[in-house]
């Protein structure tokens, strides 16, 4: 199984298109992990050619299990990959899942991230079964803090190691 998904244009941003990985995504994996500020705050590096195409397997791999369902984020009116989005569910049949995400550089700061996390929120949780929804990030990450909010997730709890706990629910 695989989905696409779309997110409506507004009126100062147009839509997205939020697809399952390529092979021809490996150039634009490449070029986005030289970014350093993405290097801060995620844990993956692809430094290479081979390293984009593992990390691609990867993420097929999590389609095929139904545990780990990544998206490439395009924004319809730009060229190029403008981030990442996954909703992980280590129990497929579950009803909680966490969702993870970045932003490439070039996308920051137009809203990309927040209205990209409410597309696949909604979907997630009007489809498949989900009741609930987790978003963590470290709490040094003021942006993360700024996208959670904006896309619906509330402040739930602080963990032991500083990272916010927001959380979703089914409406």
């Amino acid at each position: 199984m695989t989905v696409t998904l779309r997110v409506d244009a507004t009126p100062t941003a147009g839509a997205l298109t939020l697809r399952p990985w390529n092979a021809g995504d490996v150039e634009a994996l490449v070029e986005i992990y030289r970014d350093p500020t993405l290097r801060r705050w995620t844990s993956l590096h692809v430094e290479d050619t081979e390293g984009a195409k593992w990390w691609l397997d990867i993420q097929d791999r999590g389609w095929r299990t139904g545990k780990r369902l990544s998206f490439a984020v395009l924004e319809d009116d730009l060229p190029g990959v403008a981030g990442y989005l996954a909703l992980k569910r280590p129990d497929p049949q579950g009803s909680a899942a966490g969702l993870t995400y970045w932003t490439a550089a070039h996308a920051r700061g137009r809203g990309v991230a927040p209205r990209a996390l409410e597309g696949l929120s909604t979907w997630a949780l009007s489809t498949g079964g989900l009741r609930h929804l987790e978003l963590i990030h470290e709490a040094a990450n003021e942006a993360s803090c700024r996208v959670a909010g904006k896309a619906s997730f509330r402040l739930h709890h602080t963990l032991p190691d500083g990272s916010h706990v927001h959380m979703r629910d089914c409406r």
